[in-house]
This record gives structure tokens, sequence and C-alpha cells, in this order.
């Protein structure tokens, strides 16, 4: 693991867009989305990729996604994509681990469409302003509140 400072070990930042934590991890609102239920999973401590993960960090990660699921479920939504970039030539902007859980709808599935906003955050459909992203996410936060009953193992 490379000691570094990013926008995600940077809390003044990614604090305003945490919807919740679950251990070790943080879901994260996408700023730049490509639908409305588009989030980030991302380890608190930096890690360059998912390998470096400890065993909690594992478990903590499962669970994360866990509950990003119940979310979607709550909302309709039964599909959804995974999405991890790690390393420059695969479009990652960030030397900080993450995954993209963006749930999707028969709408959204224009796969040429998808790799293009994937790849340019600036031509996603939404965009939260610096004011509007702490915001939605603690608008989000009691909808995560009540998922997390539920994924308790």
């Amino acid at each position: 693991m490379a000691e570094q400072s990013d926008i995600f070990c940077n809390e003044g930042i990614i604090g305003s867009s945490t919807i919740t934590t679950v251990g070790t991890m943080r879901i994260v609102l996408a700023k730049d989305g490509v639908t409305s239920t588009h989030f980030m999973v991302i380890p608190m401590e930096h890690r360059d990729h998912i390998d470096e993960f400890t065993g909690q960090e594992t478990a903590d990660f499962n669970e994360a996604l866990s509950l990003i699921r119940h979310v979607a479920e709550r909302r309709g939504i039964a599909s959804y994509r995974l999405i991890s970039m790690v390393g420059a030539e695969s479009g990652s902007t960030i030397a900080h681990y993450h995954m993209h859980v963006i749930g999707v709808t028969s709408a959204d599935r224009n796969d040429e469409k998808f790799g293009i906003l994937m790849a340019n955050p600036g031509a996603r459909p939404i965009h939260y302003s610096i004011e509007e992203l702490p915001k939605r996410a603690r608008e989000l936060r009691a909808e995560f509140d009540a998922a997390k009953g539920r994924t308790s193992h």
C-alpha cells in the first residue's frame, strides 16, 4: 500500500458526500452520477487495490455492498453494475481503490453510452453542486439507516 493523499483521503471533501459508514468503509454518493442510484464504496484507509484489504475491510466491504443492494431493492431496482477501475490505463482518475455501485433500469442499458459516461464524469446526467451534495447525502442517510437493520448477519 502506498501512502498517498487524494480526494478520498481528505475528510473535508469526502465527508460531505458520505451517506453512511460500515465499519472501515464509506458509502458515498457520486457527485457526478450515471443514474440516481450511483454510489461508491471506499475504504477509509488509503488502499491502491482491493488485494490490500485486511480481513475486516473485506467483511465490511461485502456488508456495504449488501446494504446498497437492500436500498436499491426498496427503490424497485433489481439490477446494478459493479465497476472498479484500477490504474490510469483503466480510466481511473483517483489512485484510491473504490467501487462504483450503479443501479440500472431498462432505460439505462445502453452499453456504449454507459461506457462513455463512466469515462467522462462531466458527461454524466446527474451533477450535484458542492451545496447540494451534502444535503442529498443527508437525505439518503435515513434510507440507509432503515436498511441497516435488515443486513445484519
